[in-house]
């Protein structure tokens, strides 16, 4: 079984939401289909801007969609879970693989994500990718920055933001903990950006060969990686 590492709050909050809201307007719990669902693209500006969600189709919830600038991708169909056959039934990723199946395996589908939520997702890693073999050409050539916890090892982010909190929640560190980390590691946690100190490592993105379609070369990702001795915190010194 892959278990897939954390996930930035937005994609997980996204996944939760997408789940919760299908089974909610697609009345599982009733055993009845009380509204049809689809794929709508989010506006392209502000946050998770042009990602792929789902959404119900009654008048009034796409009304107040439109008003918000979400475009429907009617040429996917409708989405319903409950007739999405996954390969694995009982695996974790089953009902992911529902959801998203339907214009993950259709023609032009993949092409809809953005790099943007694709690295949020770890799309990008093909083990975390909820449909197997799916091919994202907008990834050539893209770049990605991993920042790593110092005291897990194996758990790491695409935003400093977000490893800033997993070491306040998860490590209890303080902010002055964080900040000097931030100055020995090369993170600038105010900008979420870094200037450089760190090095770069090739990251190579493998996109599974199209049936009747030759293998492609492998893509070319640039991973900023950010890792540093493990340091005392002050519980530990004191």
């Amino acid at each position: 079984m892959v278990v897939s590492p954390p996930r930035s709050p937005a994609a997980d909050a996204l996944i939760s939401q997408q789940h919760v809201q299908l089974a909610r307007m697609l009345g599982q719990a009733r055993g009845k289909v009380s509204e049809r669902c689809m794929y709508y693209r989010k506006p392209p500006k502000g946050v998770e801007a042009g990602w792929i969600v789902v959404q119900g189709t009654n008048a009034e919830r796409q009304a107040g969609l439109f008003m918000k600038g979400f475009v429907p991708l009617q040429q996917y169909g409708f989405v319903n879970p409950q007739s999405v056959e996954a390969p694995d039934p009982e695996a974790d990723n089953a009902p992911a693989y529902r959801t998203w199946a339907p214009i993950l395996l259709k023609p032009g589908g993949p092409e809809e994500f953005p790099v943007s939520q694709l690295i949020e997702m770890r799309w990008y890693d093909a083990r975390y990718c909820p449909v197997p073999g799916v091919r994202f050409p907008q990834l050539e050539g893209a770049s990605l920055t991993k920042f790593w916890c110092p005291e897990c090892e194996t758990i790491y982010y695409h935003k400093a933001i977000h490893l800033a909190r997993h070491l306040r929640s998860s490590h209890e560190w303080d902010r002055a903990e964080i900040g000097a980390y931030g100055q020995e590691a090369g993170i600038n946690f105010a900008k979420e950006a870094s200037e450089g100190r760190a090095a770069v490592e090739a990251f190579e993105y493998s996109m599974p060969a199209a049936t009747p379609e030759p293998a492609l070369p492998p893509i070319q990702m640039d991973v900023e990686e950010f890792r540093a001795p493990r340091r005392a915190s002050n519980k530990e010194t004191r």
